[in-house]
């Protein structure tokens, strides 16, 4: 279950990835998707939502960067690279890596703390295939990502970062003549989408939890919640705030750029007694563009 959480972290953290570098002059058109051959970065946090014999604590963190290779003003495409990871000791899975994680972080056995690692270049060599994204306007049609994991077996002295324990590819399937009618900001304050929703999982790893591959219609509801101001590490921005229930996610977009470059999301799933229990509660923000 952390796994796919973890993994559902990176990809809300991927609905925000249509960033592009910030104009130095003013523009008269708004743009909804990034311009080509540019480069963004983003932080996504993870919270681990409290039970009654757990607390809320953050269960991780992890920057990625997206490459914008082609747009068109609607739609854009490009790639995803994980290049830093922080990890609490209990998503490792061996002794090892527990011994290994301990050493480096001087955090003592049980710690909710987090260790940093930059994931090596020839594990970042092995994901570059594997990520990569689609976006009509700020909503993703796909999103591929590689879910990274401690190494159970760590080299002596070094971080214990990362193995692939899966690819997981995420479509979004709308009807764009309806989506585009939610723009230009302002013509409608609310809209509802008939979507098909599907995920497919590659390059499996032997782990304790398989994925499972599913497809599903769901409804898509987008409200546009008017404008404010927020500072990002990236810069202030001039926001559209929008919420949709993919995932019931706010989004803080900014069409000076194209980007979302705030967001929050809340996963809950009905439990055996019926009621519905939050299993992920992550923020995503926009940290550098370029």
């Amino acid at each position: 279950m952390t796994r796919s959480l973890r993994l559902f972290g990176l990809v809300l953290a991927a609905l925000a990835c249509a960033a592009v570098a910030r104009a130095d002059v003013a523009r008269a058109e708004p743009r909804y998707v990034p311009q080509a051959g540019l480069r963004l970065v983003y932080r996504a946090v993870r919270y681990r939502p409290a039970e009654p014999d757990k607390p809320h604590v953050t269960d991780g963190v992890d920057v990625t960067v997206y490459t914008v290779a082609s747009s068109d003003g609607t739609t854009a495409s490009g790639t995803i690279i994980e290049t830093e990871a922080l990890f609490p000791a209990f998503l490792c899975n061996t002794t090892e890596c527990k011994a290994a994680w301990e050493a480096l972080s001087g955090a003592p056995p049980g710690s909710d703390a987090l260790l940093p690692m930059a994931v090596p270049a020839d594990v970042q060599a092995e994901t570059a295939p594997l990520g990569e994204f689609r976006l009509r306007l700020f909503l993703p049609e796909l999103l591929r990502l590689p879910l990274l994991w401690p190494r159970e077996t760590p080299t002596a002295g070094q971080p214990p970062c990362c193995d692939i324990r899966y690819a997981a590819e995420n479509k979004l399937e709308c009807d764009p003549d309806a989506l585009h009618t939610f723009v230009p900001f302002g013509s409608l304050a609310h809209l509802s989408l008939a979507c098909r929703r599907s995920v497919r999982f590659t390059h499996i790893k032997p782990a304790r939890v398989t994925p499972q591959d599913a497809e599903s219609d769901t409804k898509l509801e987008l409200l546009d919640n008017g404008t404010s101001t927020i500072t990002t590490p990236a810069g202030p921005f001039v926001v559209r705030n929008l919420h949709h229930t993919q995932r019931v996610t706010d989004l803080a977009f900014s069409d000076e750029i194209g980007a979302t470059v705030r967001s929050h999301t809340v996963v809950k799933r009905r439990a055996d007694n019926g009621e519905w229990r939050t299993v992920l509660d992550s923020e995503s923000e926009l940290i550098f563009v370029r």
